[in-house]
C-alpha cells in the first residue's frame, strides 16, 4: 500500500471518529437499580435501551442528577449497548412540567420541557391573566442546580433554577444590567384535570 492511500486512511479514520465522537443523542432517561440508561430513537423508529456513560466525572455526576423519565440531549458517540456523553446540550426535567405558583400569585405553567406560560394576577387579584409565552431551555449547572434560558421574539434571558425541598428556586439575571434578580420562589400548583 502506497503511502499516499495509508495517508488517505488514516485521515478517513480520523474524520470518521471525530463525526462519531460530536453524535447528538437524545432520548428520555430511565433509571435502573442505581443506573441510567436511555430510550435512543432510530432513524428506523425503534427504541435502543443503552447504558448511560459520562466521559469525565463532571459529565458523570450530571448524569447521575437525572431521573427516570427526564429528557436529555447531548454529544458523544452511541454503540449497540452504551451512549458515551462527552458534554450535555439540554435536559427536560419531569419534575418540572407543571404549574408552580410565587407568593404574589404569579403562576408559571412548565407546559412540556421547552413551553412556559406566564399568568399574572390581575388588579384585584380575583383572577389570573395570561401575561406572555416563552419557550425555556435547561442545562447542568454546579450541584443541584440548572442553568436557565428563557427565550421570546429573539430576546434571550438567562439564570438558574434549582429544586429544594417543596419548592423552587429561580434567578433571572438582567440582560441590560447583569444584575441577579432577587430569587423567585415557587411551590408546585395541581395541574387542573381536563
Amino acid at each position: 500500500m502506497s503511502h499516499f492511500v495509508k495517508t488517505v486512511i488514516a485521515v478517513a479514520v480520523c474524520v470518521f471518529a471525530l463525526q462519531a465522537e460530536a453524535d447528538s443523542i437524545r432520548g428520555f432517561i430511565q433509571k435502573q437499580s442505581g443506573q441510567r440508561q436511555l430510550f435512543v430513537q432510530r432513524e428506523d423508529g425503534s427504541l435502543l435501551l443503552v447504558k448511560l456513560v459520562g466521559t469525565t466525572p463532571s459529565v458523570q455526576s450530571d448524569i447521575n442528577m437525572l431521573k427516570s423519565g427526564d429528557y436529555m440531549v447531548a454529544r458523544g458517540s452511541l454503540t449497540k449497548f452504551t451512549a458515551n456523553i462527552d458534554s450535555i446540550e439540554s435536559i427536560g426535567l419531569r419534575a418540572l412540567v407543571g404549574m408552580w405558583a410565587t407568593p404574589k400569585a404569579e403562576v408559571y405553567d412548565f407546559q412540556d420541557f421547552t413551553r412556559l406560560t406566564l399568568y399574572l394576577p390581575n388588579e384585584t387579584r380575583s383572577r389570573i391573566v395570561k401575561a406572555g409565552e416563552f419557550n425555556y431551555s435547561i442545562a447542568p449547572d454546579q450541584g443541584t442546580r440548572y442553568q436557565f434560558f428563557l427565550s421570546k421574539s429573539g430576546s434571550v434571558t438567562v439564570g438558574s433554577l434549582e429544586f429544594r425541598k417543596s419548592h423552587l428556586v429561580l434567578n433571572v439575571i438582567d440582560p441590560s444590567t447583569g444584575n441577579s434578580s432577587p430569587d423567585i420562589v415557587l411551590s408546585p400548583l395541581a395541574r387542573p384535570i381536563h
